[in-house]
């Protein structure tokens, strides 16, 4: 539908269209999750691993069903705490570093946050992540 010939997507198509790229994003998983077990087990200091864990076990969780694996491995984690979200690389305002690439897109540590995310394209929508908190909010989430 046009209208003052500006293209605009219907409501249906959006959801029908955000869905697709969310089931699409399933492809890049493991890749996703190799990238961010590299850089917890080999760059992330073994005290800031602890400092999250920790906001993990004592902090409010996404859900009250949740609850807190306390004795989790980086790679018990990254296998719970993947998400794929509805959201683009540009809503998440923290401070980021670079620490891989998948698809010839950057894979991003968000530093103190303890948040992974990827995007098959900086205007992209849907994003994977992992918190390392999970399941609890990140400290300035």
């Amino acid at each position: 539908m046009t209208t003052n010939n500006i293209a605009t997507q219907s409501s249906g198509d959006k959801i029908a269209d955000e869905f697709y790229h969310i089931k699409n994003m399933k492809k890049y998983d493991d890749q996703f999750k190799s990238c961010v077990l590299k850089h917890i087990n080999n760059v992330l200091d073994k005290e800031e691993w602890k400092r999250l864990r920790e906001i993990a076990r004592i902090s409010r969780s996404l859900e009250r069903s949740l609850i807190c694996n306390t004795k989790a491995t980086p790679e018990i984690l990254v296998n719970d705490a993947l998400v794929h979200d509805g959201l683009y690389l540009k809503d998440i305002p923290f401070e980021k570093i670079e620490i891989d690439k998948i698809n010839e897109h950057p894979v991003y540590y968000f530093e103190g946050e303890g948040i992974y995310v990827w995007a098959n394209g900086a205007e992209t929508y849907g994003i994977h992540s992992i918190w390392l908190t999970h399941p609890a909010y990140p400290p300035n989430w």
